[in-house]
């Protein structure tokens, strides 16, 4: 509700720079797919039905509804405020911490978990899916459009500091 009611009824971007410095998706939402995900598939192995299966998979639903929001493309226009043009490269930053996070987190559980919610609804015959299946789908493209179209741009994340070079046919970077 934050996020609609503040950052995009009020056009300012303060719910998103919080869950950024809170690190929400880092240390709540994807620790809470990747152990929906350790659960699943551990009662797959087991043959099992996982318990409380339908209410674990809602909180995953709504963990990705959060990361869809979160991962939303954010662009500066005519109209931005001086605020929101200061915070643009910041949550830009940001952005790319969760890109890296939701694909390289466990090798992959975080985009296995979010695979696993859209295949139990792709199983389903397209005619007999409901409204809901629907809009689940919907969510989880959402997601993956948000988190392809991050990009870097000029910003850099790494935590090595940046050499330098002259370039490729520099003396510097040739060994001695």
């Amino acid at each position: 509700r934050w996020f609609r009611l503040v950052d995009e009824n009020q056009n300012r971007w303060d719910v998103a720079i919080a869950a950024a410095e809170y690190r929400i998706l880092q240390d709540d939402l994807i620790p809470i797919l990747i152990d929906w995900e350790n659960k699943c598939s551990l009662a797959h192995k087991l043959n099992k039905d996982s318990h409380n299966k339908e209410y674990h998979e809602n909180i995953a639903l709504l963990c990705v509804q959060l990361m869809v929001i979160m991962t939303c493309p954010q662009t500066l226009t005519d109209q931005s405020t001086a605020r929101q043009v200061a915070v643009y490269s910041e949550l830009k930053k940001r952005q790319l911490e969760y890109k890296r996070n939701i694909l390289l987190t466990e090798r992959g559980k975080v985009l296995k978990a979010i695979v696993r919610l859209a295949s139990k609804v792709i199983k389903i015959d397209k005619l007999d899916r409901t409204p809901r299946d629907n809009v689940v789908l919907r969510l989880i493209i959402n997601l993956f459009r948000n988190v392809v179209a991050i990009e870097p741009g000029e910003l850099n994340i790494t935590k090595k500091k940046q050499i330098s070079t002259k370039g490729i046919n520099s003396i510097d970077t040739l060994p001695a």
